[in-house]
Parts: C-alpha cells; structure tokens; sequence
C-alpha cells in the first residue's frame, strides 16, 4: 500500500520551531558562560558571601546550565586541616588535594592546598610547609612561596604561623646581638624585617597595596646547627569580610580577651637553659598590634602576664621609668618604656572600625 506524504500539523511544527531555538539559546548561553566563567563565579561567591542563607535554596536559585557549580565554601579535612570546597577538576588543576565529597547533594570534594618551596598559589587557603614536614628539617635552603591574589576582591591575607621553629637571633656581640643571622623568615613588600626563632602560634596580615597582586613569603635557613620546622595558613580575606583588619595593623585581635606577645617570645622557664638561649628581642621590629574593641566595653586594660614578662634590651625585672598618656587630635596613646630607644606604643585611635 502506497503512502503518501507525511503532513505535520501547526501546533507539531510550532512545537519543533520552540526546540531548536531553545537549543540554540542554550548554545549561546553555554559559550558565553564558558567564556566568562571565572568572572561569574566571583560574582556568584560574593552574593553568597554577602547571603549565606541562600545556599540552602541552591540550586534553584542559579540558571540551569550552572546546575553543576559547587560553591567555593570552607570544609574540613580528615587530617584536620581547613579545605575548600570546588568541584574535583579545579581541585586537580590548582595542584590540591581532594579529601572527601562536599557542597550541594555532595557535588564538590574539599580541596586542601599544600606547597612547599618554588611553589605558588592562588588559592583561598594554603598551607606552606618546610620540606618533609611534619619532620623537621635541618640544611641549607631559601625556601620561597608565591602568593597571588584571588581576585581583585581580595584585600588582605591573614598568614597564621601553625609551627614556626627557626635558629635564634644572635647573641654572640653587642654588634649583631638580636639580628636573625642564621635563619630568618622574610615577608616581601612589608616593614616588617626578618624575624626568627621561635613563633608558633603568632599570626600577621598582609595588605593587598593598589596595583600590587603578589605577595612573596621567604625562608632561609643556613647550617646544620638548628631543627627547623615550619608549617603557614595563608587565608585569601575578602575586601568586604568582617575578618578583614584595619589598614596598617600587622596583627589584629577580636576578642574580649587574650594575650599579646612579641616575635621569639617563649613561655619556659626564665631560668632554663633553653629560655636563655630563645627567648631574646629580635632587633628594629616596628610594627602595630590592633585589638578590636565591642560594643558595651569602655577600655581596653594591659597587664604583664607574669613577673619576668615583660622587658626589654634583654633587661629581665624591668623598672618602668615612665608612662606618658596624651590626647591630641587624631587619638589617645600611652608609652610604656625603660628608655628612648626601646620603647612600646599603645594607641586608640578613633577609627570606623572602633
């Protein structure tokens, strides 16, 4: 039997016609997404940063060509170390570790970014670790790491020193006493010099200068005479973070309550063998320590934490010789010294962050 031509009717060939336009929209779409990919993510991570609330409705909220995006958010390791969640192909292409599934219905996996010397990063958080760690390491080495802004809504980066174990200044005449002369660890573009010693535990940030994207972090060790050992949580903070400190304080504290020491402070006994040959004053530090302070709280109050707490010039059971407090235009500071040449400067400025 002969058939004859097939005839579609309006509604199928209207139907069709929706189809491959649709089709070809979607085309578009996807090469303009992929060309523009970087920069709609940025956009994307600042209104979650700005809506955190938002992910629970993802992805819902997001077109449906993006239905595979994962949300660059913290997660947490099974060595216990701070991650970030991406999908595994970024992971892989930043030279991370994945570690785990994580995001939206379990779409990302938490990335741990870890580099050692010559290596550089852009990631959110990475650790710099000495060579081998956690083993310490005991040769020669200048052991550089590249850090490379995120994006242009990256203000500052908050290096915390995990372990931070080097040789101690000197000590052996009036000359280069309290210099770093064996091992040092070097902060590119600030005016913090070199410091060494001992420093776990202590922290720093680091500004983010107009036209500046880089930041470089050195150490450099020399001789056999030491076990070194060094381990740096480097956090990308965001320009419109709560995190972020105000401009100029190389640390910064948020909280009711806590301590504040110098660089090589360490907390054995004053009468050890081993606190004699730490703990020393590292020479021509000028740098500003910020507290935060809250709401409803009126002052802030400083106390030496301990009897043999505080001095300085290696001077132990120090005689304050003066304390000066004065208000002038831009502020209220005291000065707390034995002399003209060491001395520690508290201010309250009175700034937004105030």
């Amino acid at each position: 039997q002969r058939s004859g031509p097939v005839v579609r009717s309006a509604p199928t060939m209207a139907l069709l016609k929706i189809i491959f336009r649709c089709s070809i929209l979607y085309f578009v779409v996807s090469q303009i997404v992929t060309s523009s990919e970087r920069s709609e993510e940025i956009i994307f991570e600042r209104y979650v940063a700005r809506n955190p609330k938002i992910i629970g409705y993802y992805p819902f909220i997001i077109p449906p060509y993006k239905i595979g995006y994962v949300v660059a958010s913290p997660c947490n390791t099974s060595v216990n170390l701070e991650g970030t969640c991406m999908t595994l192909t970024k992971c892989t292409s930043s030279g991370g570790q994945a570690f785990g599934s994580c995001g939206r219905n379990s779409r990302g996996v938490c990335c741990l970014n870890e580099k050692s010397c010559g290596d550089s990063t852009s990631a959110r958080v990475t650790y710099f670790n000495n060579p081998g760690f956690i083993s310490s390491y005991s040769g020669d080495i200048q052991c550089e790491l590249t850090v490379n802004q995120q994006n242009t809504n990256i203000c500052q980066l908050r290096v915390d020193f995990l372990t931070l174990e080097l040789a101690p200044p000197s000590y052996d005449s009036e000359v280069s006493y309290g210099a770093c002369k064996t091992d040092f660890l070097s902060l590119h573009d600030t005016k913090l010099p070199s410091i060494c010693g001992k420093n776990s535990g202590q922290h720093v940030y680091l500004d983010f200068n107009q036209g500046s994207s880089v930041h470089r972090i050195t150490v450099s060790t020399s001789g056999a005479s030491a076990e070194r050992k060094w381990s740096l949580k480097i956090t990308q903070i965001p320009c419109n973070s709560t995190e972020l400190a105000p401009t100029g304080c190389l640390m910064f504290y948020d909280a009711t309550s806590g301590s504040v020491s110098s660089f090589n402070y360490d907390v054995g006994s004053p009468t050890s063998n081993d606190q004699l040959n730490w703990t020393r004053q590292i020479t021509d530090l000028r740098y500003s320590v910020c507290v935060k302070p809250y709401p409803d709280y009126c002052s802030i109050e400083w106390t030496a934490s301990g009897s043999d707490s505080f001095s300085m010039s290696n001077v132990t059971g120090l005689t304050i010789h003066f304390l000066i407090c004065t208000y002038r235009k831009h502020g209220e500071y005291c000065i707390i010294s034995s002399e003209t040449t060491n001395l520690m400067l508290v201010w309250t400025k009175q700034e937004k962050w105030l």
